[in-house]
């Protein structure tokens, strides 16, 4: 190819897309003329002397207004104790978080700006105090630092309470070790290495290298298999692939499930109360 035919659109339909000039001849190509928050697809036709290509598979992107994410993005977890997962969602930019619980009749409630973390947070929930209630936490990616309002505390706000992670890392937290407690754990997407804080091992770091997933694939955690002890599992944005060690079958790998697509983030969580976590995707944009 000497040359590459960018094509754009605001649906994901190749037929409808507008070619932008002019072709581009390098990489990375840099779209400066798109709308703030508004989610673009995107193909390429590779170009020479003989003519173009067919269209490229389809990739998508956006643009924030402040560099920041403003999304929403999930944070599923037993707010109320009733053992069904309540669907939540956190803004970084705003500190706030919305949350349908379910023992309300789904109804939404809604925090004040600011309520736990901010720009380069990430939210996370899980009952990290034992009285099956998720706590609300943050985790800083520029720092390590995870903050958290604990519901034993009447979720006074407990800045810094550990510094766990880095830029490199992305948290998660839940219950690996069946004392009903969840614990804090970090994925480096680039190795494939998570390390766990074991609530019933004193909380001292154990590092697993090359556990499981790498470079596109996202990690979480739930209880898949129903013995009290969340599964390790990663899921892959370009293809929405599921993949799961359950701690049944001792950690053995097993393939889940074909569920979502490079658009979703995932949300699992106990929806309907069987002990069983299900498999729920999230579209932010």
């Amino acid at each position: 190819a000497s040359a590459y035919e960018i094509y754009r659109n605001t649906a994901n339909d190749p037929a409808s897309a507008v070619k932008l000039n002019p072709d581009s001849t390098m990489s990375p190509f840099d779209d400066t003329t798109v709308t703030t928050s508004v989610p673009y697809y995107y193909w390429l036709k590779a170009k020479n002397e003989s003519g173009s290509s067919g269209f490229s598979a389809c990739d998508m992107g956006y643009a924030s207004s402040s560099g920041a994410d403003t999304r929403w993005l999930p944070a599923v977890a037993d707010f109320d104790g009733d053992a069904l997962a309540d669907p939540a969602v956190f803004q970084a930019t705003t500190g706030k978080w919305r949350v349908k619980l379910s023992s309300a009749g789904y109804y939404l409630f809604t925090t004040d700006a600011g309520f736990l973390g901010t720009t380069n947070n990430t939210g996370l929930a899980a009952d990290l105090d034992g009285d099956a209630k998720a706590d609300p936490a943050a985790y800083d990616a520029a720092t390590g630092y995870w903050s958290v309002r604990l519901t034993t505390a009447g979720y006074y706000r407990l800045n810094n309470v550990i510094m766990f992670g880095g830029p490199a890392f992305a948290p998660l937290a839940a219950d690996l070790d069946g004392d009903a407690k969840a614990d804090p754990a970090v994925y480096e997407t680039s190795t494939a290495d998570w390390v766990i804080k074991l609530s019933s091992a004193g909380y001292n770091e154990i590092p697993l290298a090359n556990f499981m997933g790498g470079s596109g694939w996202t990690a979480l955690a739930a209880d898949f298999d129903g013995d009290a002890k969340a599964d390790p599992a990663v899921y892959q944005t370009s293809s929405g692939i599921w993949v799961v060690k359950l701690s049944t079958v001792n950690y053995a790998l097993e393939a889940a499930i074909s569920f979502g697509s490079a658009t979703y983030v995932t949300a699992a969580g106990d929806f309907d109360g069987d002990r069983l976590a299900d498999p729920a995707i999230y579209n932010p944009v």
